[in-house]
């Protein structure tokens, strides 16, 4: 029989990564530990402070409020409708049902009431892909929903192996200008709410094993428009370094962050520039953010915004 790490009972739960067997109670002790250590260590909120939890309906987001919730933070749950079909349907039911059954509190938004277009119709006139546009609407407007509610924070649930394929892919393309960006909390400036990760110290199967033992229902099925992603190939390569080199993972992450990141840190700083038009930090030259490009895109239009 399988002994539980902490209390000897018998285990339930085997975590290769840790050397560590757990009982259904010390599982769900350790999840919390692991969170509270990512909150404390990387300062990412407090307890009084409003939290915006971004919720897809897949397991790490449904995790994480329910997590933060079970631990006494004020979370309120923000779920976009992308439009893409069955997927989002089953998407916004799935979170509807648990914020009912719980308490906790989400609200839904439609991007096609946001932006004015769902992303299974969106396309662009050159190669970008769709997942890349998806995630630029997904952070822009929840940004402005974050500020709307008065939140003090965004929070997502990335875990250790989104961490970790993100890392990796800029680093195989020397992407230099987002890996001094590669780090659990980014600081909010003028409109923007601070974004943080508390699951970073978590992995996929980890999570996949808290949302089954809490039975907390999520989409199991991955979003039709990712098929192909690059991050689906990281994720495999790192979960065959895995079974290879014991904890590999976050040796890569948190060794990066310790020992890396201050390489590629702009000790000068960047410039902060506001879109002309809707008011929000862009990095465009042309003074206009991506999300109003695009409208301006759309609508053909020449309108370069009130600012």
């Amino acid at each position: 029989m399988m002994k539980c790490t902490v209390c000897k009972k018998e285990a339930t739960i085997r975590l290769h990564r840790h050397k560590a067997k757990f009982c259904n109670e010390h599982f769900i002790e350790y999840v919390y530990r692991q969170v509270e250590r990512a909150i404390k260590s990387f300062k990412m909120f407090r307890k009084d402070e409003n939290l915006i939890v971004a919720v897809s309906g897949g397991k790490d987001s449904m995790a994480c409020i329910e997590v933060l919730n079970e631990m006494g933070y004020r979370v309120t749950g923000v779920h976009i409708n992308l439009g893409i079909h069955e997927f989002s349907e089953k998407s916004e039911e799935i979170v509807r049902k648990f914020s009912r059954e719980t308490g906790i509190p989400i609200k839904v938004y439609y991007l096609k009431e946001l932006f004015g277009k769902e992303i299974i119709e969106f396309k662009r006139p050159h190669t970008e892909k769709i997942c890349s546009i998806c995630g630029k609407l997904k952070r822009y407007y929840l940004n402005i929903i974050a500020s709307e509610l008065g939140g003090d924070a965004i929070v997502t649930g990335h875990n250790l192996d989104d961490a970790c394929s993100i890392l990796l892919g800029n680093l195989l393309f020397a992407q230099v200008q987002y890996l001094s960006k590669q780090y659990p909390v980014e600081e909010g400036e003028g409109k923007l709410p601070r974004k943080v990760k508390p699951l970073i110290r978590l992995t996929d199967d980890e999570l996949k094993q808290y949302v089954e033992l809490r039975k907390i229902p999520f989409v199991q099925e991955k979003c039709p428009l990712s098929k192909g992603a690059n991050t689906i190939y990281y994720k495999e390569v790192l979960n065959y370094l895995e079974t290879k080199i014991r904890s590999v993972k976050a040796e890569f992450y948190f060794n990066y962050l310790k020992k890396l990141r201050p390489y590629f840190l702009n000790e000068e700083g960047t410039e902060v520039k506001y879109c002309r038009v809707c008011g929000y930090k862009t990095s465009s030259r042309s003074g206009i953010c991506y999300v109003c490009s695009i409208k301006n895109e759309l609508e053909g239009s020449d309108d370069k915004g009130p600012y």
